[in-house]
């Protein structure tokens, strides 16, 4: 029967450039990437709430709304390739 022992794996025994030290939180271009992709998510979305918002105030957006909305799908794009950069990068 083999035990597993609870003690944590020596540092000279792990791969080097795999240790973690504490408190970072990644790479900063992913981060960055990731955070690039937050915001043009939220600004997608504001503009999707502004385009169904305008007919009750009767109002005409200009096409710019429109072209707005399309900053959704792409920051969700931008936003999954920064976190598989960054989770590609943690693993390698």
């Amino acid at each position: 029967m083999v035990r597993v022992s609870d003690a944590p794996t020596p540092a000279s025994t792990t791969r080097p450039g795999t240790t973690i030290e504490p408190g970072t939180t990644g790479h900063p271009v992913s981060t960055a990437i990731i955070r690039l992709g937050i915001v043009l998510f939220a600004a997608g979305l504001i503009a999707i709430v502004i385009s169904f918002a305008a007919p009750v105030f009767h109002t005409h957006l200009s096409t710019y709304f429109y072209f707005a909305a399309m900053l959704c799908p792409l920051g969700m794009i931008i936003g999954v390739v920064g976190a598989l950069a960054s989770g590609r990068r943690q693993r390698a």
